[in-house]
Parts: structure tokens; sequence; C-alpha cells
């Protein structure tokens, strides 16, 4: 449960954030974090985000939710309201009935850091280019709708690291394991495959 005005004043500045027709589908959406006491609402453009948190008391929960969710809860007068968070679902009980709402799951969620977050990373040539080698042929057709499918992920996967390619659904196509730990995911675009295959050995 949670007061409308305290969603929307976690709700407004996410959406201020993401595009309309963003490039990545799951961008459209909010990233919506219910865990220890506090919620948590995050929106990405893919190259900026902000996240904003307040405290209460729920059950724990994620999901990601689209602008006609922001829109709805913004209709709504000052009132508690009751989330029901289901499979692709989440029904929005107010005070005179209850709404259902597509619910995304949160797996494929990418936020990007804003650039005064620099993280450095290292990570071996040989490890990249065995990476990038062994998911490539897996890539699909680069067009503006597929941006999983144009770029490959490295990225935490089942407790060990991966590079990852995606269909343009977001289902995972191809992965291969390495060693060397990553601290978030990474996005590999066009050009930068076409670097790494150009690497020198043991860099």
């Amino acid at each position: 449960k949670i007061q409308t005005s305290t969603f929307l004043s976690l709700l407004t500045p996410a959406f201020q954030v993401i595009k309309d027709r963003p490039v990545i589908p799951i961008l459209a959406s909010a990233f919506i974090d219910f865990q220890d006491g506090l919620v948590s609402v995050t929106g990405s453009n893919g190259e900026a985000y902000v996240t904003k948190t307040a405290p209460g008391t729920f059950g724990r929960c994620t999901f990601c939710v689209d602008r006609p969710f922001f829109k709805f809860v913004g209709s709504l007068p000052e009132q508690e309201i009751t989330l029901e968070v289901g499979e692709n679902k989440v029904k929005v009980s107010h005070n005179s009935g209850h709404c259902p709402f597509e619910a995304f799951p949160p797996g494929e969620y990418n936020v990007i850091p804003s650039p005064s977050e620099d993280i450095i990373m290292t990570i071996s040539s040989n490890t990249l280019k065995d990476a990038v080698h062994m998911v490539l042929p897996f890539k699909t057709k680069e067009d503006e709708f597929a941006y999983f499918g144009s770029n490959i992920r490295l990225q935490p996967l089942d407790g060990r690291y991966a590079a990852v390619t995606y269909d343009k659904k977001t289902n995972c196509v191809a992965s291969y394991f390495f060693d060397e730990p990553i601290k978030q995911p990474i996005i590999l675009t066009p050009g930068i495959i076409l670097a790494i295959q150009n690497l020198p050995d043991n860099m």
C-alpha cells in the first residue's frame, strides 16, 4: 500500500527522463523496486537515469510499468492505493475499484550510469575477443528496433559472468561464460565489437 502523492513523487521524475519512443523498448518503462521498507522508482533514457526512494512498509517485489500506469496514478485523487503484482500484471486497487496494467519483468532493465558516475573495469583483450568470437554469429540483423539483437552484452549471469546476445524480444539466444569479474552490464555496440576484434592479444 502507498499514498498516491508519495507514489507520484517517485514516478514523476522517472517519467520525465523516459523518452516516449526509446530505441530500447524496455526503457519506455520505469523500474519499481519494493525492498526492505523502501520503494524506489528508476527511469532511464539510455544515457542518464534518475532514481527516487521513499520509506514505507511493503512486500518484496520488482517490476516495470509504462506511461499509462503513471498517467492513471496521476489521475487519482489523494488516497491510499494497493498494488497487487502477478505474472505480467499489476492491479491497482483504489477507493472506487481496481484496474489492471501490464507489468514487465525487470531482468532486462538496463540502467546506464550518468556521466558523473565513472566506473573503471579491467578485462583482458583475450577474454573480450573470445567472448565476441563465440556469440557474434548469433547476433541478429541490425535495425533500429533491435537494440538487444544488434549488440552484445557483458553481464552477470547465473552467478557467473557472460557475453550474451538477445533476439528482438530480449530472449537470450547465445551466451559465453568467462571468469573475469565485471561490476555492471556493459553494452558492446557494433563499433565497439569491431574495435575488440582488432585488439592485439594479451593486453
